[in-house]
């Protein structure tokens, strides 16, 4: 094996370690920036929560009401029956 090659093969050895070192400065933004995403995935999974418990909330508070409609169309149509029985008899 002659010079050149060997040194080439200890200086591109020495390259990927150096680049295997956390401390760079771009090796920074980039711990900086995954740490944003993850807030803002947590912000956005947090949101997304909260609206489909308002989604759940509104929808029982729908059912809720709707019962209540028709429980009172039963009442209106119970005293209507009512009185039309009385005027009958």
């Amino acid at each position: 094996m002659n010079i050149k090659t060997l040194s080439i093969s200890v200086a591109a050895v020495g390259l990927l370690a150096a680049c295997g070192d956390n401390d760079g400065t771009m090796e920074n933004y980039g711990e900086k920036l995954d740490s944003q995403i993850e807030d803002t995935k947590s912000e956005i999974d947090e949101k997304m929560d909260e609206l489909n418990d308002a989604g759940d909330d509104l929808q029982d508070n729908a059912e809720e009401a709707a019962d209540e409609v028709a429980s009172e169309f039963d009442e209106v149509g119970d005293e209507l029956e009512e009185q039309i029985d009385d005027n009958n008899k």
